[in-house]
């Protein structure tokens, strides 16, 4: 099981890795491109912007959050209710913020609404969902050390 969580850390990182590097290089191109347009045209360019990149980005940041999930869930057999309000919070908002198809008024209201309202439990029940997340922690880190100190009492026997 360790060994799939070293797996799907590396991969993650990986990604988060590589969309940072795209998204320099996206940015480089797109500085070079205005430099030789505001060149080209005599200092007259329209900005542009690109929904499609900024939605990728955040895409990303809503799978880095789904994967804190998939690793708390894959080490503990519990799924963290912290994080599950986190990305109930940020992938509504993101898709209402940085959405490239438009749904009409009524979608980004219901989303809005989504993310409001779990916006408010998450600060009303915020130290109880911290404590819950400390406990967890700590119980892990129990569980280490419980481990580590049996593989010592087998190798010095």
């Amino acid at each position: 099981m360790k060994k799939v969580i070293i797996v799907l850390d590396f991969l993650v990182s990986l990604l988060v890795f590589l969309v940072a590097l795209l998204l320099v290089g996206y940015g480089g191109a797109k500085l070079f491109w205005a430099f030789s347009n505001i060149l080209a045209s005599g200092f007259h360019m329209p900005l542009t912007t690109d929904d499609k990149v900024m939605h990728g980005v955040a895409y990303t940041i809503v799978i880095v959050k789904a994967y804190s999930i998939l690793v708390s869930y894959l080490q503990t057999h519990h799924l963290n209710i912290k994080y599950l309000i986190e990305i109930a919070i940020i992938a509504p908002t993101i898709e209402i913020i940085f959405s490239v198809h438009r749904r009409g008024i009524e979608f980004d209201i219901l989303l809005g609404s989504f993310a409001f309202v779990n916006l408010v439990l998450y600060l009303l029940f915020y130290d109880r969902l911290l404590r819950i997340d400390n406990e967890e922690k700590e119980d892990k880190i129990q569980q280490f050390f419980m481990v580590f100190s049996k593989k010592n009492d087998s190798h010095s026997s």
